[in-house]
């Protein structure tokens, strides 16, 4: 029998964080984080398994056990953990065959990007970027420092704080001698970097313009000669526009990442694939208009489906990527020597979110619409087959059916979603219904289980989450159809959805919210002010003011790409006009508004503002502040308070548009 899900029961659940795949195709290692209840925090072990399953635990403890890598040879894990000391990450070697794992090289205080092995897997190749120490107080307590002086326009980050002084820089690590070597040194952020096969060759990405803050879209590409003895950058010649995940061929010939080529023009642009040819010094789309290459498909348990650098098989001749589309994240190939056209290796329902390459096999991680995550085998020849079980008890206590798949017709075209219907539905009985809007806005819902869909529909809700315009996944178009025009023809598909479920037969049209957060809660916000059809919302970590965003939030630096390159202090009335704080004096719908008190993404005065007005103008409105949390609350915030969230939201609908 199914029953209701809980709002503590996301801690039952498990993520896979990282994945790799041994040199020899026989086992894999990957990441799992689980949370502690009682401890009300999160931890991070490392498993593994074969491909034909047998998964078991390798690490223990209440720490941190983060990126596992095989070395070259096989015989060893690498990987990073503050074991000793929360606040600092070290290096760990983990023989296979058993034992203990031994640490090597300097405590770490600050945060690493990324790392592989040389080639001859005698070092360490990693992105380092130090913390500022903390400042100390005359009885050697930490305090704050006396004065912060910003020279940046990019000077905090939201979950993060205050950014440090230094950028990130790579480094080598001997593995025999623990001791490291720093082989870039300047005021770029050099945290994107890939190996020839040979060793020899360090490829890096870097914006290296007079104020990389503000042009933080023209990347370059790097070339360090390893055999020198003072290795000089020289910079390739390479189209202007972002660049990201860097990847070697296995002949060191090519390179290949993701990114796009409109540096003045990025928002809403789909990453493309780009090979680079060393021996003509030529750069070209392999995807062309295909889609959005990479992971955007969200959750509440994952956060946004993770993008893995594009990955060659061991001969050279295949390069793998993966591809979102119509809420869905797959994995495509495109053969080198060939067609060179791209043609899908797993395309199901639901989303890619790790994986590796071998001439046995592939191993992934993949997650679901029933399921958050767990590691699949597939050998090239047969079916994918699981090979672990983490979530497959605890989800199977739920009994949870398959979502309702539908397609709507907007304003101008169909727009995607799913409809989450309460245990024991009965189609003869009316039923309020919750329309959930995503953040982003350059993301997507699809086949990812939503624990807070879950939750609601267990409270008596039919839960509807689309993708309107906006959205990644049906074209660039699709996804370009809001630049300039947030509140346009996003809000016409939302009402399209609301169309949807008023004319269904089990949804009380009369008993209809909406809630979302962060562009999510921009559109809400936006809902209330410009329609009276809603019984009752919940804006959450929301926009409401874009002239105060712009240079209050931490991102907002790079918001006037989504308002036509315009500016708050020469087109004051675009911003207000497309802000939804401008009609909240015709807002009338009873609103909850939930905000983090650290959230530098959305800051809590764009709530504060919301709730003010409503307070004034006479509508029902609570404001619900969570201390210490950032804007990722509703993924990664304290267990407690992640509960809490979810009980105001639905008790906020229990008040206004009660199931019967």
């Amino acid at each position: 029998m199914p029953r209701a899900v809980k709002a503590d029961d996301f801690t039952k659940l498990s993520a896979v964080t990282n994945l790799d795949l041994a040199p020899q195709g026989d086992r894999i290692i990957f990441g799992v984080r689980r949370i502690d209840e009682k401890r009300r925090r999160s931890f991070n072990d490392l498993w593994w398994t074969h491909p034909d399953g047998r998964a078991q635990r390798v690490t223990f403890g209440d720490h941190n056990d983060i990126l596992p890598r095989f070395n070259p040879a096989g015989d060893a894990i690498a990987f990073l953990s503050n074991r000793a000391d929360e606040k600092k990450l070290r290096f760990h070697l983990l023989p296979t065959e058993g034992g203990e794992a031994a640490p090597v090289g300097p405590e770490l205080f600050g945060e690493v990007a990324m790392f592989v092995f040389a080639p001859d897997g005698k070092s360490i190749y990693y992105a380092f970027r130090a913390a500022d120490e903390p400042v100390k107080g005359p009885e050697g307590k930490p305090e704050a420092p006396a004065v912060r002086e910003i020279d940046r326009l990019f000077y905090r980050l939201d979950g993060a704080g205050w950014r440090p002084r230094d950028s990130f820089d790579i480094y080598r690590l001997d593995l025999s001698r623990g001791s490291t070597t720093q082989l870039t040194d300047d005021r770029f952020e050099n945290n994107d970097f890939c190996l020839s096969a040979d060793g020899e060759t360090l490829y890096y990405l870097a914006c290296r313009r007079e104020d990389p803050d503000r042009e933080s879209e023209y990347i370059d590409l790097i070339k360090l000669d390893l055999t020198m003895d003072q290795p000089q950058p020289e910079k390739l010649t390479t189209p202007p526009g972002p660049k990201f995940l860097l990847s070697c061929s296995p002949d060191g010939r090519n390179l290949a990442w993701l990114g796009g080529e409109f540096p003045e023009d990025p928002a809403g642009r789909e990453p493309r694939l780009y090979l680079y040819e060393r021996e003509w010094g030529r750069t070209s789309n392999l995807t062309g208009a295909l889609g959005y290459i990479g992971g955007s498909v969200i959750d509440d348990v994952n956060g946004i489906c993770p993008t893995e650098r594009p990955q060659w098989s061991p001969c050279g001749r295949f390069l793998h990527f993966q591809l979102t589309e119509k809420g869905t994240t797959s994995l495509w190939q495109i053969d080198l020597r060939g067609d060179k056209v791209p043609k899908p290796v797993i395309r199901e329902r639901g989303a890619v979110t790790r994986f590796r390459i071998h001439e046995k096999g592939l191993a992934y991680g993949w997650v679901d619409a029933l399921n958050p995550g767990e590691v699949y085998w597939y050998g090239w020849e047969g079916k994918p087959r699981k090979v672990t079980s983490l979530n497959t008890r605890t989800i199977g206590a739920w009994g949870l059916d398959e979502p309702e798949r539908i397609w709507i017709d907007g304003a101008a075209q169909r727009i995607q979603g799913w409809i989450i219907k309460p245990p024991d539905f009965n189609p003869a009985k009316r039923y309020p219904a919750i329309i959930e809007v995503h953040g982003g806005p350059h993301v997507c819902y699809g086949e990812a289980l939503m624990h807070e869909f879950h939750y609601l529909a267990g409270r008596g809700y039919v839960v509807c989450c689309t993708n309107p315009r906006g959205s990644t996944g049906y074209g660039e178009s699709f996804t370009r159809a809001i630049v300039d025009d947030w509140g346009g023809p996003d809000f016409q598909d939302v009402l399209a959805a609301l169309d949807h479920l008023q004319s269904l037969d089990y949804v009380d049209p009369k008993r209809c919210g909406i809630t979302g957060g962060s562009y999510g809660g921009f559109m809400t916000n936006w809902a209330i002010g410009h329609t009276d059809r809603f019984a009752a919302a919940v804006t959450q970590r929301s926009v409401s003011n874009l002239i105060d965003f712009f240079a209050a939030s931490d991102a907002g630096i790079w918001f006037e790409k989504q308002l036509g390159r315009r500016f708050p202090w020469n087109s004051a009335e675009h911003y207000w006009k497309r802000s939804p704080m401008s009609s909240l004096a015709k807002a009338k719908t009873p609103t909850l508004v939930i905000h983090s008190e650290n959230d530098l993404r959305c800051p809590i005065a764009q709530a504060e503002q919301v709730f003010v007005a409503l307070k004034f103008n006479g509508v029902p409105t609570k404001l619900i502040r969570f201390p210490e949390e950032s804007h990722g609350l509703s993924r990664g915030g304290r267990p407690d308070r992640r509960v809490k969230r979810l009980e105001y939201i639905a008790d906020w609908f229990d008040e206004h548009m009660p199931p019967a």
